[in-house]
């Protein structure tokens, strides 16, 4: 604002010096129209320095415009590069999150077959002989088929399916149930030894259990079919004084009766 004044100002001097030159001559003497020249002269030179004051001023503007245009770019420069770089972080993220859910999925089905494989074989209670057993549903599974057989007369299947329990499950809490019940299916198909066996290794080993006093009658009667009275009647006897008040002991009772005198 302040230039556009001192502009209008010289141009209203200049007009009126240029008006007044030709009269100057007139009206004046040459001293006076020399000073009016060296004025006229000093008020442009004046004026020429307040426009180059006012073209350097302009000049340094425009520089810091310019200058502060560039630093803006650079800035957005800056900030676009920043923006691409998370917009390509963001996209490996949302990959990797994609990578680890598909991952977390594929475990979760593992970890509910694994579950589904382990409850398969996690232990069951159930009544076997006048006691609870927690058995594995396979074991229950092999038993239950043998005894099957058994119940169904075919006492040569039955005994390989009792054999390949205990081979398969030895320390199972079926083990004194198969024994009882592998001796009464070798008595049946007349393996007798084999019967007087297999109920021996019953007692002897659980002697607790509540088929011993019919694995001792059934003793004594394989051995009275061997003709082995004498051993058939100690097998009696035993049951008798360890077990008298078993309904087995009342068979035995019967048979001593029925055995010939020694």
């Amino acid at each position: 604002m302040r230039q556009l004044v001192i502009m209008r100002r010289t141009l209203m001097g200049l007009g009126m010096a240029c008006a007044l030159v030709s009269p100057a001559w007139a009206l004046f003497g040459d001293d006076e129209a020399r000073r009016a020249i060296v004025e006229l002269r000093q008020t442009l030179e004046e004026q020429r320095q307040v426009n180059a004051e006012g073209a350097a001023v302009m000049r340094r503007s425009i520089l810091d415009v310019s200058t502060q245009a560039e630093q803006w770019r650079q800035e957005l420069g800056q900030l676009r590069g920043q923006y691409e770089s998370l917009t390509q972080a963001n996209q490996v993220h949302a990959q990797t999150i994609a990578t680890l859910q598909a991952q977390l999925q594929a475990i979760q089905a593992q970890v509910q077959t694994l579950e589904a494989r382990l409850k398969a074989f996690e232990p069951i209670s159930i009544d076997q002989d006048g006691a609870t057993l927690l058995v594995s549903p396979p074991e229950k599974t092999a038993f239950d088929r043998a005894m099957a057989l058994l119940l169904a007369s075919d006492f040569a299947q039955a005994t390989q399916a009792y054999v390949q329990f205990l081979n398969q499950y030895p320390n199972s809490a079926y083990t004194a149930s198969v024994l009882y019940w592998l001796g009464n299916a070798q008595y049946a198909s007349k393996d007798l030894k084999g019967s007087v066996n297999t109920h021996k290794r019953m007692v002897v080993q659980f002697p607790k259990h509540s088929r011993v006093p019919d694995a001792l009658l059934a003793m004594g009667n394989a051995h009275e079919e061997l003709g082995d009275a004498k051993t058939a009647r100690a097998d009696w006897e035993a049951l008798l004084k360890a077990y008298p008040n078993s309904e087995a002991a009342r068979s035995a009772r019967e048979r001593l009766k029925q055995l010939r005198p020694r």
